[in-house]
């Protein structure tokens, strides 16, 4: 019986410890070793996807952000001002927001026109 209950919590011993390093190595990997990109990309003007963006910028991911829309952007100045952002840093470039259904080749334009690598997409996960 002693040698079941040692053995017990040997297992639980190296299990927690197990958890432990697990966690301390993957709280160090989103701190270091974080992908920087050329843009951020957001498809349509959903203000949760503009959201996520614009926390992404905050964050460092990438220095600017393109919005998939045809709204001007005079027409975000509210949303700039309550995330206390530049307005300088977001593209919304409406001779590109052609077809509002394609987001994948205003994307591929914006790149193009604009000499850009990399990008972060912000989607909305897709309903089945």
């Amino acid at each position: 019986m002693k040698i079941i209950s040692l053995l017990i919590s040997l297992i639980m011993t190296l299990w927690c410890l197990g958890f432990f390093y697990f966690t301390k190595t993957t709280s160090d990997i989103s701190n270091y070793k974080r992908n920087m990109t050329d843009s951020i990309v957001i498809f349509g003007e959903n203000e949760q996807r503009l959201y996520a963006g614009t926390q992404l910028l905050k964050m460092g991911y990438a220095p600017l952000v393109f919005v998939t829309s045809n709204k001007p952007k005079s027409e975000f100045a509210g949303f700039f001002k309550k995330y206390n952002l530049a307005p300088e840093q977001f593209i919304f470039d409406s001779e590109l927001a052609t077809n509002t259904t394609n987001y994948s080749s205003d994307t591929a334009e914006f790149l193009r026109k604009y000499r850009l690598h990399s990008m972060r997409l912000v989607v909305s996960p897709s309903k089945l």
